[in-house]
């Protein structure tokens, strides 16, 4: 099960595991990241796995997936429930 999350620490604890931190940045990117307030996150309830959304318009959004090493080969099912919940929950 998929929810929008708030818990800024669990978000951390994902994106800056040892083994994905450097799936999701760059030679330019911080050494650590740290959550965006403002951003839309999506978290399953074993918080393995998050999705951040960044809308850029009315109609469109850019996305972006982090999943623990335990949810890899997994995160197809993951991914596909939090599509569905934000559409049912961010259109106005």
């Amino acid at each position: 099960m998929v929810n929008r999350t708030t818990d800024m620490k669990a978000v951390s604890h994902i994106v800056n595991h040892p083994r994905v931190i450097g799936w999701v940045t760059d030679d330019l990117s911080p050494d650590v990241y740290v959550p965006d307030e403002t951003a839309l996150y999506i978290m399953n309830s074993e918080k393995t796995g998050v999705i951040r959304v960044d809308k850029i318009n009315g109609i469109t959004c850019q996305v972006h997936t982090a999943a623990l090493p335990q949810l890899w080969g997994r995160t197809k099912d993951f991914v596909v429930e939090a599509i569905e919940w934000a559409w049912k929950n961010t259109l106005t």
